[in-house]
């Protein structure tokens, strides 16, 4: 847990076989980092203590992937979920990934005061550009490096931050962000404030997230490597 790791995944759903979603055509492995909550919570799980270069098959009941509500139209409420997952590399130890990604947000502390205009998007999403960007835009699609810090809005509490990279709009990352990265320039850094419908819902995640948590997130679009699909 807290290593950052790159792997290649098919998915398919238990009840019919279909598959859903996999990594293997794309320009890029699927980066996550392990217990960080960014992924459902039978990844998290399933993938620590894997070794580089194995592939393991999880079998995740739907209380550890999506719910009874599902995801989008492929996946269905209540579903089983399979995944064959290969481990790649570790791109990032644990140590490493703990460290605070914005130089503005101190451990432990709340989020720090900033300016900027506040955009309110039609899903609820609020996001603030604090420091604009100049380099490439990202936009759905793209592959992603950013640096970011999240808390809970409610009381402060700082729960995670490090490095991290993803594909936008693959649904590897919690909706919010998703919706909030695009539009971002390179060198840029944007806070968000993810309603829990856009986030964690009403089951929270891992202990670590409360039922129906609002959080904000402050993040660097740091690089954009590759083009998804």
């Amino acid at each position: 847990a807290g290593d950052m790791v790159a792997v290649n995944y098919s998915g398919w759903l238990q009840a019919t076989g279909a598959l859903f979603d996999n990594s293997i055509e794309r320009t890029a492995a699927f980066t996550f980092v392990i217990g960080a909550g960014t992924v459902i919570p039978g990844w998290d799980e399933g993938v620590e203590g894997m070794a580089e270069g194995g592939k393991r098959r999880l079998i995740i009941p739907p209380e550890l992937g999506y719910g009874e509500l599902g995801s989008g139209e492929s996946i269905p409420g209540d579903s089983t979920l399979i995944f064959d997952i290969e481990l790649v590399d570790i791109l990032v130890p644990a140590v490493a990934a703990e460290t605070p990604a914005l130089v503005t947000a101190a451990p432990n502390e709340p989020p720090p005061e900033i300016t900027g205009e506040e955009i309110t998007l039609e899903s609820g999403l609020v996001y603030i550009d604090f420091l604009p960007g100049v380099g490439q835009v990202a936009q759905t699609g793209d592959t992603v490096t950013v640096e970011y810090t999240g808390w809970l809005q409610e009381s402060g509490e700082q729960f995670d931050a490090g490095p991290f990279q993803f594909v936008i709009g693959n649904e590897g990352v919690i909706q919010g962000w998703d919706l909030g990265l695009p539009g971002m320039a390179v060198g840029g850094s944007r806070r968000l404030i993810i309603p829990a419908e856009l986030a964690y819902g009403e089951n929270g995640t891992g202990g670590i997230i409360p039922p129906n948590a609002t959080l904000i997130f402050d993040i660097e679009l740091v690089e954009i490597p590759t083009t998804g699909p």
